[in-house]
């Protein structure tokens, strides 16, 4: 599947400024759901079962929200049930899809294959101080 994109300010030595499609895979986005946040494959199932239930949590979250229409198409859709949630619940799946599309753009465009959010490195260096 595709996503258009347009990239500017970049700094010319990465060479991704400019307009361009990202080929994504459902593998693609269900494993940025999982690694968005964490430091590293250690951090994933850290916590046993609520780990692996966190994992079911957020990969269910990509596939109510996105649907491919027809096998051959090359575009990802909002579902009727994104469609119908409330403007709450709406906020929050679109928050988390912003950022599962953010680390998808970082790995595949940027090559930074772990992204951590900015609040949890502040939080872990001060745990270290």
């Amino acid at each position: 599947m595709r996503i258009e994109y347009e990239a500017e300010n970049f700094p010319p030595s990465l060479g991704v400024n400019g307009s361009g499609y990202l080929d994504v895979s459902w593998d693609d986005l269900v494993w940025a759901a999982v690694t968005i946040g964490r430091p590293g494959r250690a951090y994933l199932f850290q916590h046993g079962a609520s780990s692996v239930y966190e994992a079911i949590f957020r990969c269910s979250l990509v596939r109510m929200a996105l649907e491919q229409r027809g096998a051959r198409s090359t575009w990802f859709t909002r579902t009727p049930a994104f469609k119908a949630l409330d403007p709450t619940e709406k906020g929050a799946v679109s928050y988390f899809l912003g950022m599962v599309l953010c680390k998808l753009f970082a790995h595949k465009v940027l090559n930074t294959p772990w992204l951590l959010h900015l609040g949890r490195g502040l939080i872990n260096s001060a745990a270290r101080v």
